[in-house]
């Protein structure tokens, strides 16, 4: 994937999960609204990562403020408010930032698989793979394949290229080439 539909793909992830329209995405990254549309599909494995990313920067954002704001209102000097605010945050903070946590960032193991640069790479072959398959499905009037016709025609590319069988060709003396002896 070039720099430039990355970049793309970054900003109308952060404009969608702020709850723009994709009239809107278009507008800001001078693009036709269903080019937009079709870049969740186009670009899965991108657009997922892109937008999950962007959805837990603005989930940490508003929970940071609204962090702020029962702290500021757990200080209040009215008390019933004081108890309730200081009621909220013991309910609700140790399930989210106690020491299970569903707030709390995953612990990724050091030391990974001696495989994981060998499946980064080949997620990327097939990332370009489902593309040109979606590409030439798109002449034929078909839709982008789903996972299933993905694989299928995916297995049957790489099957033709296993079994690829030149075409024997004969030449005489003279370099020229020549029907079968």
């Amino acid at each position: 994937m070039s720099h430039n539909t990355h970049t793309l793909l970054t900003v109308a992830a952060e404009l969608r999960t702020a709850g723009a329209s994709w009239d809107a995405v278009a507008r800001k990254v001078h693009r036709k609204p269903k080019t937009c549309q079709k870049w969740p599909s186009r670009f899965r494995q991108q657009w997922d990562q892109l937008y999950r990313s962007a959805q837990q920067r603005r989930f940490e954002e508003t929970s940071n403020e609204a962090h702020t704001l029962l702290k500021h209102l757990m200080r209040s000097d009215d008390d019933k408010l004081r108890l309730r605010s200081i009621e909220i945050w013991l309910r609700n903070g140790a399930a989210a930032y106690g020491l299970h946590g569903n707030l709390l960032q995953p612990v990724i193991p050091a030391n990974g698989s001696p495989n994981d640069s060998l499946l980064a790479q080949m997620g990327q072959y097939m990332e370009q793979d489902r593309q040109r398959i979606d590409k030439r499905r798109a002449l034929h009037g078909l839709p982008p394949a789903n996972d299933d016709e993905f694989v299928q025609e995916w297995d049957r590319e790489i099957n033709e290229e296993r079994n690829h069988q030149p075409i024997p060709v004969f030449f005489d003396e003279a370099g020229t080439a020549i029907n079968a002896p």
